[in-house]
């Protein structure tokens, strides 16, 4: 398999190294964050995390999230 990853494509070089993918264009190793950097929304160059944004970063959060992952389940 084999594809394009896109610059705004994160991960935590602290848990692993060095992301691993079967083929295609490499992640930069410049988006590979800290465990501490993975929980401030800054790192996440592109992200919206405005209050209607698409990524939320929960309270003590060890990273970013959908905002539709922190709605209550509506019952039905």
């Amino acid at each position: 398999m084999s594809g394009t990853i896109t610059s705004d494509v994160y991960w935590n070089k602290d848990a692993s190294p060095f992301p691993g993918f079967g083929g295609g264009n490499p992640v930069s190793a410049s988006n590979g964050l800290t465990t501490a950097q993975t929980s401030t929304p800054s790192s996440f160059a592109g992200y919206d995390f405005a209050p209607n944004g698409v990524w939320a970063m929960p309270a003590n959060g060890s990273h970013p999230v959908l905002q539709w992952q922190l709605q209550p389940a509506s019952g039905g």
